[in-house]
């Protein structure tokens, strides 16, 4: 009995350091992840930042049409008469 214990803890004395092995070999890869990770972390929040001002220049322009008098008041003077008139009341 205790040469087949001997055995199965020799076995997974072998498997253990096998598993040590490859995860000491995998380590530069799981590196490069983790700093992959923190780049792409500092880019979305770059891109929420710019988005979220993108939304509320837009938000200035809804509410600068909402609060205009006339229906087309936002156009430009520079129109020529000819597309004013063309445009619906």
């Amino acid at each position: 009995m205790d040469g087949l214990l001997e055995k199965e803890c020799n076995a997974l004395g072998g498997l253990f350091q096998s598993v040590i092995n490859e995860m000491k070999n995998s380590y530069p890869a799981w590196e490069d992840v983790a700093q992959k990770a923190v780049k792409l972390s500092v880019q979305l929040r770059s891109t929420i930042v710019a988005l979220d001002q993108f939304l509320d220049a837009l938000q200035k322009i809804s509410d600068y049409a909402t609060n205009t008098k006339g229906r087309h008041a936002f156009l430009p003077p520079s129109l020529p008469p000819s597309v004013t008139h063309s445009l619906p009341h």
